[in-house]
């Protein structure tokens, strides 16, 4: 900006994701590291939500929450993690909420899995949903 010109420093003024005025001004206040006011703010307009319970009570709350869109709308929500392991924790807990819904079955067999980072035994039922994703294992 000194060597420039701050003229001449090309500047993200406006967000587009958000489809209010009001998630504008949430956005606004979380890029400006107000992030109290625009928790508070969220959690008014229901759209963020205080889980307890450590890290098992959030996995819980985010499949719990999944279920309840899913009977609500018809439709499985999309669910977002950091990391596999969160994604895996997660995964499991949404699948004792889709059993708990009829969804899927008793488990029928278990297969070799890895997520990249770590190798395990995943159990199958039916309806249960699988992602597979094809290519060469290191070293092969």
């Amino acid at each position: 900006r000194r060597a420039s010109g701050a003229e001449n420093v090309p500047e993200k003024l406006t967000t587009q994701r958000q489809k209010s005025e009001r998630e504008r001004e949430i956005g606004g206040l979380l890029r400006e590291g107000r992030a109290a006011e625009a928790l508070t703010m969220k959690r008014a307009d229901e759209t963020a939500e205080m889980a307890y319970g450590g890290r098992g009570g959030v996995i819980t709350r985010v499949a719990k929450l999944y279920a309840e869109r899913l009977v609500a709308t018809g439709e499985a929500p999309g669910i977002n993690a950091p990391t596999n392991r969160d994604a895996h924790e997660i995964s499991g807990a949404v699948r004792i909420e889709r059993r708990g819904l009829g969804l899927i079955g008793a488990d029928l067999m278990t297969i070799p899995a890895t997520d990249g980072e770590r190798n395990y035994d995943l159990s199958l039922a039916r309806g249960d949903r699988v992602a597979r994703r094809w290519g060469r294992a290191a070293g092969s």
